[in-house]
């Protein structure tokens, strides 16, 4: 089947295209002008210059194209260009307009959970936005809503190493203490990206995922304070966790910026974080008929990046 993914060059996107060839798909990879392509440059892919934000450059992407994996969105808004609501909802306006013109006869989507409809948490509201627009596009459609993601190069396990590591200032000395909100009880399920990359590649062509929300995660559940711990055993390096009261994050969030280029947390990122993110620990196994690695097991790319 020929596929169009977005999103390719990130880190879920270039195990999913990966996925997709191994299975002999024959997959066309949509990326903006100046992208990095190094997480594509092993795989036989066809690289097509493009933008879900440009919809004059989309019906030629599509071209011949039997189905789509729109993998693209942001959990940091970099206004004016980067928004939610550009990326979440006006990128897959676009994209799901060309691609029902094109005639494309799947096209699946690439969520969040907790999405939903309300402004409170706009990353889910617009991935809920999003979802809604898939679903009346007319395509034979599937969505996707994993909790976090895991695996080299993630932005989740690598940025609490960094916490571990390093203090608050962004020195390079060792953080005499590590902070979480609140108690650090707020709970997640864990899946590898090659495991969710797995469960895409399946659900983007076969006709049972057609008109399902799937869920998924690991088979286990962690706290955040549990998943500090794992971290901190796979680097070696232990600090006293202290928990701070959520009305002080939400005084010292706006201010992340003035310490780091690339702050950890954004206002709407830390109501965010006060949410669980759970899924099924059979999510996996009761819909895709395989059994997810343990991530306690697999944190040793921690240590690449010291």
């Amino acid at each position: 089947m020929n596929i169009l993914v977005t999103g390719a060059t990130g880190f879920i996107g270039s195990n999913v295209a990966r996925a997709l060839v191994q299975r002999g798909h024959q997959v066309r990879c949509l990326v903006r002008r100046g992208a990095d392509l190094r997480p594509l440059q092993y795989l036989p892919v066809e690289v097509w210059l493009g933008d879900i934000l440009d919809p004059a450059t989309l019906p030629s992407a599509l071209e011949d194209q039997q189905a789509v994996v729109h993998l693209v969105g942001i959990l940091k808004e970099r206004p004016p260009a980067l928004t939610y609501q550009r990326v979440h909802v006006e990128g897959t306006r676009n994209l799901v307009e060309a691609a029902k013109a094109a005639g494309v006869q799947r096209f699946l989507y690439m969520s969040g959970n907790g999405a939903a409809e309300g402004p409170k948490y706009p990353y889910l509201h617009t991935k809920w936005q999003a979802e809604e627009l898939v679903k009346v596009s007319g395509i034979p459609w599937t969505i996707l809503r994993p909790s976090i993601v895991t695996g080299p190069g993630d932005g989740f396990f690598n940025q609490l190493a960094d916490i571990v590591r390093h203090p608050p200032s962004g020195g390079r000395t060792m953080a005499p203490v590590v902070p979480v909100i609140s108690s650090g009880g707020c709970r997640y399920s864990p899946i590898h990206v090659e495991d969710l990359a797995r469960c895409t590649a399946q659900a983007a062509v076969d006709p049972a995922f057609a008109a399902r929300t799937v869920v998924l995660g690991g088979l286990q559940r962690f706290t955040y304070r549990e998943l500090l711990r794992l971290t901190m055993d796979a680097i070696g390096v232990h600090r006293p966790i202290v928990p701070l009261p959520v009305w002080f994050m939400r005084l010292i969030v706006p201010t992340m910026p003035l310490l780091y280029k690339d702050p950890p947390l954004t206002p709407a990122l830390l109501e965010m974080a006060l949410l669980d993110n759970v899924a099924e620990s059979d999510s996996v196994q009761a819909n895709f008929g395989f059994e997810p690695r343990r991530i306690a097991e697999h944190l040793g790319y921690l240590t690449a990046n010291p």
